[in-house]
């Protein structure tokens, strides 16, 4: 009885996986949606940021850390705790550039996938910057087993002009695959973020993965105050809305908590502590 109600709960949380993968492509893996409540309040739009927050969506961005940088952001998928993804950043800004180290897991014991990342960016000039990270992801699942890869993810953001930014960032260029039957795809993103003053920043993304359908995303960020900030992003092909609220402490400390609904699946809390030097 112990063995099969085991296998009954498996089962279970395979096919909601495999109903997860099929209304929603943002959501389908681990590997794609990083970031925690800072990319969940834009409804997971992130090619322009910068910062530490970028480790998550594009290496370019991390090209204006400041110092050290640091990033935990824990996410619970539709509210299950089974689906829950924990991950971690360090960036370091050193003369040849900023480096930087990701961590990530999503899943739970039975099925699970991880993903740990060497990323480095670098300002060729005050309008470019520029990235590249290698990754190492796995992927568990208890009833068949363990898959590796390695890939790679690149990235560059132009400022067109004072207050308009043009990103574009690229995973998995090569194509690589976890196995013969599970293939990641090449995704593709540009972003164009719009700075009207500097409390408001309005940003749009196009987001391809390869098998699926254009994303559209639009978002807009608003600091009413140094300390506080308000993220607000809709991405109407996959029918997802979200809402964060920023907080600032002694121009260091962030903490950032979100809230992503989907009108089909439910919703995901998310929230994110940073150290940024200034």
């Amino acid at each position: 009885m112990v063995h099969r109600s085991r296998f009954l709960h498996q089962s279970i949380y395979l096919l909601l996986l495999f109903i997860v993968c099929c209304f929603d492509a943002s959501s389908q893996s681990g590997f794609y949606v990083l970031g925690g409540a800072t990319t969940a309040g834009f409804a997971r739009a992130g090619t322009t940021l910068k910062g530490i927050s970028a480790m998550y969506t594009n290496p370019a961005g991390i090209a204006e850390s400041k110092g050290w940088a640091f990033d935990a952001s824990v996410e619970r998928r539709f509210g299950l705790a089974d689906l829950q993804n924990v991950s971690m950043a360090v960036t370091k800004k050193l003369k040849l550039g900023t480096f930087g180290i990701l961590a990530s897991q999503f899943g739970y014991s039975e099925f699970n996938e991880q993903k740990i990342a060497f990323a480095y960016g670098r300002q060729l000039s005050k309008t470019v910057n520029i990235g590249g990270q290698f990754d190492l992801l796995s992927n568990h699942i208890s009833t068949i087993g363990s898959t590796n890869t390695f890939t790679f993810e690149i990235g560059a953001q132009i400022k067109i002009s004072k207050a308009l930014t043009l990103a574009t960032h690229i995973f998995n260029p090569t194509r690589s695959k976890l196995s013969d039957v599970s293939t990641l795809g090449t995704r593709f993103r540009i972003g164009l973020q719009y700075n009207p003053s500097d409390k408001v920043a309005l940003i749009g993304e196009i987001d391809k993965l390869e098998y699926r359908a254009i994303d559209y995303k639009l978002a807009v960020l608003y600091r009413p105050s140094k300390m506080i900030s308000i993220r607000i992003g809709a991405s109407p092909t996959t029918h997802s809305y979200g809402l964060g609220l920023g907080f600032t402490f002694s121009d260091k400390y962030h903490v950032n908590t979100a809230y992503l609904t989907h009108q089909t699946l439910g919703s995901t809390p998310a929230v994110s502590l940073q150290y940024q030097e200034k």
